[in-house]
C-alpha cells in the first residue's frame, strides 16, 4: 500500500482536498453526520459515500481485505483481546498510507459522535492508550493494528455492516436500505486508565463513564444498595467478546422506576454517555427508546462502586438496553486495575443478524415538559394543572437530595390537588410521567 505514515493525533491537519497524480481532486474530506430523525434512504448517503471513496483509494487486493461478503461469523468477528490473539476483519490501520488513513478516519468520525471526550474522540484516545503500552510492549499494541471492515459493499439500498475496532475498541454498525438497524454491541477497554498524550494533555478515557457510575451507585440509600448488589463477585463482562445472547434469564438488582427522579435521571446520564458515541441523529433515536423504557430496567453492582480496586462491577439491563462497566486488574500496568464495557441491545445487536428494521421506524419518543405550579406554598395542599392531559401516571415527589418523599400511581386528566401536609418544610421536585409524557417542575413548602 506505499508509504506508512500513521498520525492519528494530527489527522485533522491532513483533512484538506487530496490530489491524484493528473492534479485532479481525488476526494474531499470533511466532517458529516448521518441526519435525519427517520434514518431512511438518503439519509446514509454521507456515510456510504466515504466508505465507498476510501474503498476506492486502495488496490484491488486489499479492497478484497476491507471488503467480504456478510456472514454472521464475520460480523461476529471481535475481541478485547490484543490483535496476535484474536483476528479481526478488515484492512490494518499500519497498512494505510497517510492519504488512506486521513480517509479511513474520516469515514470513522461520520459514523460516531462529536461530543467532548466521546464518540470520534473517545475513540483517538483509546488508540491513544495502546500506544502508550506499545512502548514497552509492542507485541498486539499500538495505534497501527486497529482496524477497518466492510461486511457487503457499502449502500443505501442494500444490507452491510461498518466494523472498525482493535484491542481496546470494537464498533459494528448494522444498515439496510438506507436505514440503521443495529448500532451494537460496542465494547470499549483502557489500560493505562490516565496517561499523557502528545502535547503534554493528561487523558483519562472512559472516566466519564467511571464517574458517572461512580454517582449512580454512591446516590442510593443503604436499603436500596442491598437490593442493588448481586450476590457474587463478577470476575468478566457477562455478555463481553465471545458471549453474544448470553443475557441472564432474570433481571437482577434493583427497578430503576422504584428510584427517585434525581436518581433516574442518574442512571439515565450513564446511559447517554455510551449513545453518545454514535451520530447525533441515531443517538436521539436510540435515546428515545431507553428513556421511554428506564422505568423497566435495572440497576446491579458488586464490589465497592468506586472502580479504584479490581472487579468493581456495574450494569444496567432493560426491556433493550444492556451496559455493564467492569474494573479488572491490570495486565500491563498491574498496579491499577483498567477498565472494559460493553454496550449491547437485547434485541437489536448486530441489526439481528441484519434482518432488524430501521431503528427509528418502532419508536415514539416521550416529551419532557416543564409546568409551573405555586412557587412557595404555606398551606397543606397543591393543585397541579396540565397543558397536556396525563393518562395512567405516576407522580414523585422528592427533595432536593433525591430522597423520595411522596409517590402516587394512576394520575390522569389535566389537574390534581396534592396533599402536601406530612411534608417537612424544604424545596421539592415533583415529575409526573406517564407512556408519553414527563412532567417535572419543583416547589417550596414554607
Amino acid at each position: 500500500m506505499g508509504a506508512k505514515k500513521i498520525d492519528l493525533e494530527n489527522y485533522e491537519n491532513q483533512n484538506q482536498l487530496s490530489k491524484s497524480s493528473n492534479g485532479k481532486r481525488a476526494f474531499i474530506f470533511g466532517l458529516g453526520i448521518i441526519s435525519g430523525a427517520l434514518i431512511a434512504q438518503g439519509a446514509t448517503t454521507n456515510l456510504v459515500d466515504k466508505a465507498l471513496a476510501f474503498k476506492a483509494m486502495l488496490s484491488t487486493s486489499d479492497q478484497a481485505i476491507l471488503e467480504q461478503n456478510y456472514t454472521i461469523a464475520l460480523s461476529h468477528k471481535w475481541s478485547n483481546l490484543p490483535v496476535t490473539m484474536a483476528a479481526r476483519n478488515g484492512v490494518r490501520f499500519a497498512d494505510l498510507t497517510a492519504p488512506q488513513l486521513a480517509a479511513a478516519l474520516d469515514l470513522i468520525s461520520v459514523a460516531t459522535g462529536k461530543a467532548k471526550n466521546q464518540g470520534f474522540e473517545e475513540f483517538k484516545q483509546i488508540i491513544q492508550a495502546d500506544s502508550v503500552i506499545a512502548v514497552t510492549n509492542s507485541n498486539g499494541y499500538g495505534k497501527g493494528l486497529y482496524y477497518l471492515a466492510f461486511l457487503n459493499t457499502p449502500s443505501n439500498t442494500d444490507k452491510w455492516m461498518l466494523q472498525f475496532g482493535g484491542h481496546h475498541y470494537a464498533a459494528n454498525l448494522s444498515f439496510s436500505g438506507g436505514n440503521v438497524i443495529g448500532v451494537t454491541p460496542q465494547f470499549r477497554g483502557v489500560e493505562p486508565i490516565t496517561f499523557t498524550a502528545t502535547g503534554g494533555l493528561v487523558t483519562t478515557p472512559l472516566d466519564m463513564e467511571k464517574t458517572a457510575s461512580v454517582d449512580l451507585l454512591a446516590s442510593l440509600s443503604a436499603g436500596e444498595k442491598t437490593t442493588a448488589k448481586l450476590s457474587s463477585a463478577v470476575g468478566d463482562l457477562v455478555v463481553g467478546a465471545g458471549k453474544d445472547g448470553a443475557f441472564p434469564t432474570t433481571k437482577a438488582g434493583i427497578k430503576i422506576g422504584s428510584l427517585t427522579a434525581l436518581q433516574q435521571e442518574k442512571a439515565m446520564a450513564l446511559v447517554d454517555l455510551y449513545v453518545k458515541d454514535l451520530d447525533s441523529a441515531t443517538a436521539k433515536s436510540v435515546r428515545a427508546q431507553y428513556l421511554s423504557e428506564l422505568s423497566e430496567t435495572y440497576l446491579a453492582y458488586s464490589g465497592t462502586g468506586l472502580f479504584a480496586t479490581s472487579n468493581d462491577y456495574i450494569r444496567l439491563d432493560g426491556p433493550n438496553v444492556w451496559i455493564e462497566f467492569l474494573s479488572p486488574s491490570g495486565i500491563i500496568f498491574r498496579s491499577q486495575p483498567h477498565y472494559h464495557t460493553i454496550w449491547r441491545d437485547r434485541t437489536r445487536d448486530y441489526g439481528n443478524d441484519l434482518k432488524g428494521s430501521g431503528i427509528t421506524s418502532v419508536l415514539k419518543p416521550k416529551r419532557t415538559v416543564e409546568f409551573t405550579v405555586a412557587s412557595s406554598v404555606s398551606t397543606g395542599s397543591l393543585l397541579l394543572s396540565f397543558h397536556n392531559e396525563i393518562k395512567n401516571g405516576k407522580l414523585t415527589v422528592s427533595n432536593m437530595a433525591g430522597t423520595r418523599m411522596l409517590t402516587l400511581a394512576g394520575v390522569s386528566g389535566n389537574e390534581k390537588r396534592l396533599d402536601i401536609s406530612a411534608l417537612p418544610k424544604g424545596t421539592y421536585q415533583i415529575v409526573i410521567a406517564d407512556a408519553m409524557l414527563i412532567l417535572h417542575s419543583r416547589f417550596t413548602r414554607l
